[in-house]
């Protein structure tokens, strides 16, 4: 499972205030909550230190009997600077260098000060004043990542005001077009330029729904107002400028998430999945996007590929992204979960993301293989020497069982590739192909369709969209967690890959097998009651015999479900029995095989030699006499599939 609510703790402040990590001490956060609270809390101690500026208890009071106004979510700011200095905003600014044992106001009341929006909070029958209701506040605070000492502020009621002296001078840079009144949701200096912020304003108490979105490159002398793509009715909470493109913007909005590729000149929606929900605030951390909802947190993995999607890609037909590395890495398994109110961990694997210009026309329903096979869209991976470790394909590969089969039902099987117009997003588990399908094998251990991981290096990855290809590299990264030393993981690998192909090789043999019987009954049955035909009926029905035995030493055909295996019927579990485990064993772990799997594999190999000679030897003895007297007759000769 992902993670759950046993994965959170409660780490300080109350149900809607803000909080910040302490950058000079891991495992120390800062929370707050109405009436200007904010505690200090150690991790794996227990501690909350109230650390506020006045602890004042100002429950069923107007905001106009305090000392000083905080809004319920007063904003709460670390240095990007100095790791001991933290921000907290009430109507004025404070500061501490001592983890809240001192605080210092660092500038005058900052807000519009309009005494008639301060009043005690209610009608003539309830009245309700918790912190919420509380006006005239600083409601974002950031100090600028390009210059210590710069800080932007902006209030609840439409200002934003900026000092370049750490708060000895203050200067009003409220955008002439920014609403009065309204509610500055975000302020956020460039991380490169000290001269250049973005500004979002809420409207909506002001009974306007329109996004509102600033620039700044002078320090707020002019602004210059942004939105081009953006709704016209949806309302804004957030920008943030990519902390490796200054021209990349994400902002959150009422409905969804935009982005920019210049600077904020127009926007596009990077909704993908995510439902209509408000995206209150976005962080940029370890190349991912983390959104903060009214009702949950999203990430969207690996932003490498958006990074890279300059105009001129748009015009292609295609183009594959270079993808981030992944680690290689195994999750342990918990029986104690409850699976109930756990959020989906992010895929396993390497992100690939891919560029189609135009839309892919779905497969009709009644299409052929070959009217499947032409259309399709693939992606090969390679490793290092060029040797082919995985396909994947638009098609989608059917699944070994049905929907009803008594031991293994599966859903239909979805392709691994998606077609759709623009971007596009897969995930590639750095696992091999698995073994060659036996359709309808029935085993009681192992699953011969779980390849096993790809060793750590570089690999080649080589999209085809009608008849086109197009390369990247991409990495896989060794678990540093791993117990064993990287000889070890190959020999770990390198036996998986030995079992696969041992099935490769079995299952190939079954179905010569199985193609030679079919076609030696399909000869007995048409020469039956031809006198002339007397000596090929014998040795028809030698060879289908032969092929019944080869094919018993091979694997369980009568098995219809599991437990006829395990019942013994026939002789209980044979040889492709004996590789599954194997194959599937050695991949729970990167350790290299025992010395139990080693003896075991050189005995199944040595079995599968024994089976194959049996093969060979029917088709050099029984099979060319029968071929022989098919041919005297005139009747066509037995066709083996090829790699047998």
């Amino acid at each position: 499972n992902g993670p759950g609510t046993a994965d959170f703790s409660i780490v300080g402040g109350g149900e809607a205030g803000d909080f910040v990590y302490d950058r000079g001490a891991p495992g120390h956060i800062y929370a707050g909550e109405y009436s200007g609270y904010i505690s200090h809390y150690q991790e794996n101690t227990g501690n909350f230190r109230n650390i506020s500026i006045y602890p004042r208890n100002l429950s069923g009071h107007g905001a106009e009997d305090g000392r000083y106004r905080f809004q319920w979510t007063a904003p709460i700011a670390a240095s990007p600077h100095d790791p001991n200095t933290l921000y907290h905003g009430a109507n004025v600014l404070f500061r501490t260098t001592d983890r809240g044992t001192h605080w210092q106001a660092i500038s005058p009341d900052l807000t519009r000060n309009d005494k008639t929006r301060q009043k005690w909070s209610g009608g003539p029958i309830t009245g309700d004043n918790t912190g919420v209701e509380v006006y005239d506040t600083i409601f974002s605070v950031a100090e600028s990542p390009a210059a210590a000492g710069q800080i932007w502020i902006g209030t609840d009621d439409g200002l934003v005001q900026l000092t370049r002296d750490g708060g000895q001078n203050w200067n009003n840079v409220t955008p002439p077009k920014l609403p009065a009144w309204s509610t500055v949701e975000t302020v956020e200096p460039s991380r490169r330029d000290a001269g250049t912020a973005y500004v979002v304003a809420d409207a909506r108490r002001l009974n306007d729904e329109r996004p509102y979105l600033f620039r700044t490159r002078d320090f707020g002398k002019i602004w210059q107002a942004l939105g081009n793509g953006l709704p016209a009715d949806e309302h804004l909470y957030v920008v943030r400028e990519d902390p490796t493109d200054p021209n990349l913007l994400y902002v959150g909005s009422e409905r969804g998430l935009y982005f920019s590729r210049d600077a904020g000149a127009s926007f596009q929606s990077l909704r993908g999945n995510l439902p209509a929900l408000n995206v209150a605030d976005i962080e940029i951390k370890h190349d991912d996007l983390i959104l903060g909802t009214r009702r949950g947190i999203w990430i969207l993995d690996d932003i490498s590929a958006l990074r890279a999607f300059t105009p001129a890609i748009k015009i292609e037909a295609t183009h594959l992204f270079a993808p981030r590395p992944a680690h290689r890495f195994r999750t342990d398994a918990r029986w104690d979960n409850d699976p109930h109110g756990h959020a989906d961990n992010a895929p396993m694997g390497l992100n690939i993301t891919y560029w189609l210009k135009d839309k892919r026309k779905d497969p009709a329903p009644d299409a052929t293989p070959a009217m499947l096979d032409a259309g399709k869209i693939t992606l090969e991976i390679l490793d290092a020497q060029g040797q082919h470790v995985r396909t994947l394909t638009s098609v989608p590969i059917p699944n070994r069982y049905s929907q009803d089969d008594p031991d293994q039902p599966q859903k239909p099987a979805k392709p691994e590739l998606t077609m759709d117009q623009g971007l596009n997003r897969i995930q590639w588990d750095l696992r091999y192909d698995g073994a060659t399908r036996l359709e309808d094998a029935k085993i009681d251990a192992g699953d011969p369709d779980h390849g096993p991981m790809a060793l750590p290096g570089v690999y080649t990855l080589k999209l085809t969209v009608d008849g086109r290809s197009t390369t990247s590299q991409a990495e896989i990264l060794a678990d540093p967690r791993t117990p064993v030393s990287a000889d070890e993981l190959r020999q770990n690998v390198n036996f998986s890959l030995q079992a696969r192909s041992a099935l490769n090789r079995l299952t190939a043999d079954i179905t010569a097998v199985r193609a030679i019987r079919d076609q030696a009954g399909d000869l007995k049955q048409r020469t039956a009651g031809n006198a002339a035909a007397g000596n090929l009926q014998k040795i028809a029905a030698a060879v289908i015999g032969q092929c019944d035995l080869l094919e018993n030493r091979m694997h369980n055909p009568d098995a219809k479900v599991v437990y006829d295996v395990l019942a013994g019927r026939d002789g209980g579990a044979k040889l492709y029995a004996q590789i599954a485990p194997l194959f599937s064993d050695i991949q729970s772990s990167d350790y290299a095989p025992t010395q139990g799997q080693l003896d075991q594999m050189t005995e199944n190999i040595a079995d599968l030699k024994s089976v194959e000679d049996g093969l060979a030897g029917l088709r050099s003895g029984d099979l060319a006499r029968l071929e022989a007297d098919a041919a005297a007759l005139n009747l066509p000769r037995v066709i083996v599939p090829l790699g047998r």
